[in-house]
């Protein structure tokens, strides 16, 4: 099987946008997949961590931006540590998010949260947990 790559994709404002935002040397990710070897939500993902790097790669965005996968990292920096190249993947996932909800593409409705879960959580971790899953709009 060919693989036709569109340089128009590759070069995308989305693609530099995770660079700027990771810092991430997001091309030297050779697929070895020892990221997603060591992720411990990597099973609940519908895309896992080296296939979201391959997708960054050829410039597929749009597909990660829609994945529930981005929203589950857990940012436990296993992949960056088990990573031979170095590349933090975790840093990866946050760009997606960030992207994602600067497009207001949010994850949870607040208003949908029962009383009874905001009474029992601390506010600490409310507001960590709306910072990442929310957008401002």
């Amino acid at each position: 099987m060919k693989i036709v790559l569109n340089k128009e994709r590759l070069n995308s404002a989305y693609v530099q946008t995770i660079k700027d935002i990771s810092l991430q040397k997001i091309m030297n990710c050779y697929q070895c997949g020892k990221c997603t070897a060591g992720c411990p939500v990597a099973d609940y993902m519908d895309i896992v961590p080296n296939e979201m790097m391959r997708l960054v790669m050829l410039g597929e965005i749009e597909k990660l931006l829609s994945s529930k996968a981005i929203w589950l990292c857990t940012s436990c920096f296993q992949c960056g540590t088990r990573c031979p190249k170095g590349i933090e993947v975790h840093r990866v996932f946050e760009a997606l998010r960030s992207i994602a909800l600067r497009e207001g593409k949010n994850y949870t409705d607040i208003e949908k949260l029962p009383d009874e879960m905001l009474d029992e959580m601390p506010q600490q971790a409310i507001i960590a947990g709306f910072r990442k899953f929310e957008s401002l709009e």
